[in-house]
């Protein structure tokens, strides 16, 4: 075997090892410092022999895998780095800007701009994003004449992907809106994001219930307490769903497929007994604020329950905290009437 044969083996060998890694890295909890720096070790000498071979696509993909590692470890500025250098080689290899592959790394990269405090780089990237998905449905309006000229929401002629990351760009610009105070334009962002969601997945999935809460919480913003509540018992509907399904079939002996919130699933992501108990724990905020003490007291005690039975310390507390909450608002009513 010449030594260019066996680079080449080599790199393949890496490459598949280093996929096999990073997907365990991808689907479960093994963020440990021990195989992050395993995980380096082997990227780094597949990297070097990618590039003796001059292999650019490998080099690229290895840059991917270490910029999302980096980024699930928090470590922003690195991440941002890596992703540039993934676009750059991306668009120097004739990649389609207004492709997938262009938003999915535009996203991550506003992440990053994000954590780091650079709001405006962070709001040109999801206006970026927006503005690619909205082209792609204009493409499909051209080549496709018989698909209806319906909002993307609704557009059947984008494919799932592209509908997916239009979504995601929606919901985390809806989030950054939201943490500077742009309510409204958020929840409208969210309610765009909602529809895609719907048409994807339908009504009864984690993912619609994550975004019927979130409106929810944004109606309770502008202190639009019916339409708030209104969301969030949907959310909490939907999730009783899924909840029931889960059930059904796990006594049918049929364990229940892997949920997929993202492009890219999160083995973080709380469960659907911690999702119920925060959204009932939201609804029973909600129902304070509204005056209705009695039904504010069911849910933040459902909450409590819930919480308790996950092992969820902290949204055990929170549901504590609502509890308290209207215990507080009882004895001030108790105390006015006593005074008049």
């Amino acid at each position: 075997m010449t030594m260019l044969n066996y680079s080449l083996v080599l790199t393949k060998t890496f490459v598949k090892k280093i996929s096999k890694l990073h997907h365990n890295l991808m689907h479960f909890n093994l963020f440990q410092e021990k195989e992050y720096e395993k995980s380096e070790m082997l990227l780094h000498v597949a990297l070097k022999a990618a590039q003796d071979l001059e292999d650019e696509q490998s080099v690229t993909y290895i840059f991917d895998i270490l910029a999302n590692l980096a980024l699930q470890l928090g470590d922003h500025r690195k991440a941002e780095e890596l992703f540039r250098s993934v676009l750059q080689r991306h668009a120097a290899a004739g990649g389609d800007v207004y492709g997938n592959v262009f938003v999915a790394l535009s996203l991550k990269l506003a992440q990053c701009y994000l954590a780091r405090g650079a709001v405006e780089e962070a709001i040109r990237g999801y206006h970026y994003c927006i503005a690619a998905q909205t082209q792609i449905k204009k493409l499909m309006e051209l080549l496709l004449p018989t698909v209806k000229k319906e909002k993307v929401t609704s557009d059947e002629g984008a494919d799932e992907d592209t509908r997916v990351l239009y979504a995601m760009s929606l919901e985390q610009y809806a989030r950054l809106l939201h943490s500077i105070g742009r309510y409204e334009l958020a929840r409208t962002h969210l309610q765009e994001a909602l529809g895609v969601c719907v048409s994807i997945n339908g009504p009864h999935h984690l993912q619609t219930a994550v975004l019927k809460n979130d409106i929810g919480s944004l109606y309770a913003q502008e202190k639009r307490y019916q339409e708030a509540a209104e969301e969030i018992e949907e959310a909490i509907a939907a999730v009783r769903r899924v909840i029931s399904n889960e059930a059904g079939e796990v006594a049918q002996g049929n364990p229940p497929a892997p949920r997929k919130l993202n492009v890219i699933p999160d083995p973080r992501q709380p469960s659907a007994a911690t999702n119920l108990a925060t959204y009932l724990i939201n609804l029973g905020t909600v129902e304070l604020l509204r005056g209705r003490r009695e039904a504010a007291r069911r849910s933040c005690e459902e909450g409590v329950k819930l919480a308790r039975g996950a092992g969820d310390g902290e949204t055990q507390r929170e549901a504590q905290s609502c509890l308290d909450a209207v215990k507080r608002a009882a004895k001030q009513a108790q105390e006015q009437a006593a005074s008049v």
